[in-house]
């Protein structure tokens, strides 16, 4: 009786080191870490292409942080948040903490439907139309 007790205790004890990280555990993503330029806006079966003059700016830093420019017309908008980037179910998933301060709209929470080293498209869960943004590394 006493070695099925040790060999059960050890059996458990393997068990629980083996399993899997939490699916809301933070992924590390360097690719992320760069410039990225809105370049298609896409919801409800239409498509906008942006030029130079009608842009959007994400600038992932390696620390979290994360600096938003954009200008749709005049003036110039600024904007700092903070990212994480957590594995889910249905895909990776970019969260942003927007500064108090700012005055940009952005999704909180975004599912990266692809990331290449030139191409980032994100969507946003539950939204209607399955709208979904592609930026461009500008790196």
């Amino acid at each position: 009786m006493k070695i099925f007790i040790k060999i059960f205790t050890v059996l458990l004890f393997f068990s629980f080191g083996a399993c899997k990280k939490s699916s809301t555990d933070t992924i590390e993503n360097k690719t992320i870490v760069g410039k990225w330029r809105l370049v298609k806006s896409c919801g409800c079966n239409t498509c906008m292409e942006y030029n130079t003059s009608h842009t959007q700016v994400l600038e992932f830093l390696q620390n979290g942080q994360l600096k938003i420019s954009e200008q749709f017309g005049d003036p110039l908008r600024y904007c700092n948040a903070t990212y994480t980037i957590n594995q889910q179910p249905s895909g990776n998933i970019l969260s942003v903490s927007l500064d108090s301060t700012c005055g940009i709209s952005f999704p909180i929470d975004s599912l990266i439907n692809t990331q290449t080293t030139t191409t980032l498209i994100l969507a946003e869960p539950g939204a209607p139309c399955a709208s979904q943004d592609t930026y461009t590394a500008t790196r």
